[in-house]
């Protein structure tokens, strides 16, 4: 019987733990797992997947399988020789979520990093990539997620998310960059493009990409302040004791209009505007919806206004003031006609002088070359390629677009004739603004221009124009040269008065009976001479 009973006790023992020296490694069956411990000098290849490791060579370092089966040594991780479940860096984790909830620890903390740099190796990065989607065209990429925990109870403050950039290293060494960048749109559909939205607490993150600006799919950042009681602010404001700066490049903001590619709401756009660091100016004190014009200068030369409110007034001339007491009202006295003169009223202010302002249509407001008509013939041209030149002036801006003139002695014949007007300075090129020609480079036939005596009208070839006040050269020429009667005469005025005439000679120009596009003068040589009676309408 004594025998049995320590049989039995073997038998129990057996079973507890399970031996087995093999190649001077040793194995141990712990009850209840089914991983297998092993230790030696070297990673086993071949072993099976979460088997359990002792690398006894130098520091003893503990690895886990990770393949099935490992075959390598990169199958295998390994921890940092810390407490076990608390510090632990994982090197060559593939395929397993890493949850340190499993644990816990209250100085648990979990650090992805990179491998350290070496000789003549850089140190690698980390990344957080979120799952590839499969070939189905319904399906997402995965996301990817940093947020700090949740807190225990109401007064726990949660966790923060930092993303801070290393500095660099000594005294010129240069800071890290911190990259946050939206994803483009296809090349398909370009403007289908990512958005970086930034919300404060309370806000709600934007969740689509659509502009409010543009109403399309554009690359899009919201910037977000937290929603409450009281409005949150986005601010920019400098690191240190030098300003920084705020540069907005190819987005040319215009805060005087009512433009909505600067502020897409009216509540957006900017009210109480603070230039420099001494003058306030108030929501309605400068521009208004729809102002074209620009502020430009300095409001003062320098200082600060003292004093917790000033007004900054627009005088009469557009000029702004700043001053203690309310801002003067410019006095008006009627409303302005479209298309009138104004006048002054007095006190600085207009008013409208119910005067229409020109051009003046010739049929209202015809020219008249000269004021009195004696009916005189106009001599006609007696050498060939000669013009008549008269300078005359314009008082007022008339539209015109036909040519009256009388006529004494008709020429129903081929010979050609022409009336041109010029405008130039004098002892210059003078530029033709109208003619009656048939054509650009010739006149008219006396068949047109002359077949009877008395009024007769043509139509300027340019059409109607406007001419302004102003020296004006009218030229008379004709390819008839006998003179006399044989030619088409036109009733003139004996004595009128004019800036220039050359004299019954004329100018030369290229061929008579057709005006030149332009043609040079002499100096002014004021006379009184004839000059034809013509009516410009």
């Amino acid at each position: 019987m004594k025998t049995k009973t320590i049989a039995s006790a073997a038998f129990i023992l057996l079973l507890s733990v399970s031996l087995c020296l093999c190649g001077g490694n040793a194995f141990g069956q712990v009850p209840g797992r089914a991983t297998r411990v092993a230790h030696g000098s070297s990673l086993p290849v071949g072993a099976e997947q979460f088997s359990e490791y002792v690398l006894t060579s130098g520091s003893p370092q503990v690895y886990i399988c990770n393949a099935n089966p490992c075959t390598i040594s990169g199958n295998w991780v390994t921890n940092s020789g810390s407490v076990a479940g608390a510090n632990i860096a994982l090197s060559n984790l593939s395929a397993v979520a890493i949850n340190t909830g499993l644990y816990a620890g209250s100085t648990v903390t979990m650090t992805v990093s990179g491998f350290p740099g070496s000789a003549g190796n850089n140190p690698t990065s980390a990344f957080f990539l979120g799952g590839n989607a499969f070939t189905a065209t319904s399906q997402t990429p995965g996301s990817v997620y940093i947020q700090p925990g949740t807190p225990a109870a109401v007064g726990a403050t949660p966790g923060n998310i930092n993303l801070t950039g290393s500095a660099g290293f000594g005294t010129t060494g240069l800071g890290s960059n911190i990259y946050i960048q939206s994803g483009a749109g296809g090349s398909t559909s370009t403007l289908n493009a990512g958005l970086i939205s930034v919300a404060a607490g309370g806000a709600t993150a934007v969740a689509s990409e659509t502009s409010p600006l543009t109403g399309t799919y554009v690359p899009s950042v919201y910037f977000l302040a937290g929603s409450s009681t009281h409005g949150g602010e986005v601010d920019f404001v400098n690191g240190a004791s030098s300003n920084g700066v705020i540069r907005v490049t190819g987005m040319p903001f215009a805060f005087y209009a009512d433009n909505t590619y600067d502020f897409d709401l009216a509540l957006y756009r900017p009210k109480n505007v603070y230039i420099g660091t001494g003058l306030y100016l108030g929501s309605t004190t400068i521009g208004f919806t729809g102002e074209t014009s620009l502020i430009t200068g300095n409001l003062m030369a320098a200082g600060t206004v003292a004093g917790s409110s000033k007004f900054v007034c627009t005088d009469a001339s557009g000029n702004l003031t700043i001053t203690t007491v309310a801002c003067p009202t410019v006095p008006t006295t009627g409303t302005l006609v479209s298309g009138n003169y104004v006048s002054a009223s007095g006190a600085g202010a207009v008013q409208d002088s119910t005067v229409t302002a020109g051009p003046y249509l010739g049929s209202t407001l015809p020219w008249k070359t000269a004021e009195n008509c004696s009916a005189t013939a106009l001599g006609t041209v007696t050498a060939s390629n000669k013009g008549y030149i008269f300078g005359l002036t314009l008082s007022y801006p008339e539209k015109t677009s036909t040519l009256w003139y009388d006529v004494l002695t008709a020429d129903n014949t081929a010979n050609q004739y022409d009336v041109a007007l010029y405008q130039g300075a004098p002892s210059g090129t003078e530029n033709r603004l109208l003619h009656i020609g048939a054509s650009s480079s010739t006149g008219q036939p006396g068949t047109t221009f002359s077949p009877a005596i008395g009024w007769q009208h043509l139509n300027w070839l340019e059409g109607a124009t406007i001419l302004q006040p102003g020296r004006y050269y009218l030229m008379f020429t004709s390819s008839c040269t006998a003179g006399g009667t044989s030619c088409a005469q036109l009733s003139a005025n004996a004595a009128s008065a004019m800036f220039y005439w050359p004299g019954t000679g004329g100018v030369s120009i290229t061929a008579g009976g057709a005006s030149p596009l332009t043609y040079v003068s002499s100096a002014d040589s004021p006379n009184f001479s004839t000059v034809p009676c013509l009516f410009l309408e």
